[in-house]
């Protein structure tokens, strides 16, 4: 129990960033339940060894092998499903915005009040600051 609350109140601290869109974001770091919402930031995520933290996945997600079978499935890029994103309780939702549409980016933080970190495409050029999340 003392190692547990050591963990999350002194090595877990909180951090903010600002997303593509413009959002500031205020998540514990390092984020603890990871949902993507994009294929290819799944397999970023999974790339960089988070297997353990990411909970939810898109039904789009097809890499890497084995994820389908291990993490929720939390609907496709365009339509949620508000209910097991909720059940998760992710720290952190990553979504892009050429991929998944703003009225679901706009439902999902007043339902949820969940944290997303949303990034453009066209700004792949910036891929470092969007791997400091």
């Amino acid at each position: 129990m003392l190692c547990a609350f050591f963990y999350y109140f002194v090595l877990m601290s909180l951090r903010t960033f600002t997303d593509q869109l413009g959002n500031q974001i205020t998540i514990p770091f390092p984020p603890q339940r990871i949902i993507s919402l994009v294929p290819s930031q799944t397999e970023l995520l999974a790339d960089l060894n988070l297997d353990s933290r990411v909970v939810g996945i898109s039904k789009f997600c097809i890499h890497p092998a084995g994820w389908r079978e291990s993490k929720s499935i939390i609907g496709g890029t365009k339509q949620f499903r508000f209910d097991v994103i909720q059940s998760l309780q992710p720290d952190l939702i990553i979504g892009n915005k050429e991929e998944n549409y703003q009225e679901g980016i706009t439902s999902e933080k007043e339902l949820l009040q969940v944290k997303e970190y949303y990034y453009k495409k066209k700004y792949l050029d910036r891929i470092h600051k969007q791997l400091a999340v």
